[in-house]
């Protein structure tokens, strides 16, 4: 009873062992291949690998949702590539999982990206060039509202001090005169 056991379990370590020496040796071969299903001959644009490829394993988790979260969703636009639910979203994240996992960095990655799709698929640009506006339009639209609204203000204010004050001419009948006559009595009562 107690060898068949140890059969077993000899059996099930070997195939443990075995399966992962083979997924080790095939690492790199197989993201290769990962990103050639995909139709993505990344060594063309990016280059070779900056790194050394990175296990599958919770490593790539973290740098894969990290390179995602800076990315938009070419679909969804107001959504980062690892938030997005739709499907070029899932590619996208795909692709940039296996080029992480072959031994790209994440700034080639991003460099990648940006050459496919542009400088819009970065959530947060650089504040250089043409981007600059972005940062600095409005600051300067809420200075230009504010000095605005201050100026309305103060000139509203200085023209009610500089009107003077007209009130009813003498014997001229108010329609408020006989409700001001009848507070003035009832206070005057007490």
């Amino acid at each position: 009873m107690r060898r068949p056991l140890q059969i077993v379990l000899s059996l099930a370590l070997a195939v443990v062992l075995g399966a992962q020496s083979w997924t080790e040796d095939r690492g790199e071969q197989a993201t290769a291949e990962r990103l050639m299903e995909l139709g993505v001959d990344v060594a063309a644009t990016a280059g070779p690998p900056a790194g050394a490829p990175i296990p599958d394993g919770p490593a790539l988790d973290a740098i894969t949702e990290r390179v995602s979260s800076g990315m938009r969703c070419p679909v969804c636009q107001s959504l980062s590539v690892a938030d997005s639910p739709a499907e070029s979203a899932r590619n996208m994240k795909t692709q940039i999982r296996a080029m992480l996992a072959a031994g790209y960095d994440p700034v080639q990655v991003r460099d990648y990206f940006v050459q496919a799709y542009g400088e819009f698929v970065i959530l947060m640009p650089k504040a250089e060039g043409a981007n600059l506006l972005a940062f600095i339009l409005p600051v300067l639209g809420f200075l230009v509202g504010l000095v605005a609204v201050v100026w309305t203000i103060r000139r509203s204010v200085q023209d009610v001090a500089d009107e003077p004050f007209e009130g009813p001419a003498d014997g001229e009948a108010h329609e408020l005169d006989p409700y001001l006559a009848r507070i003035r009595q009832e206070l005057k009562d007490g």
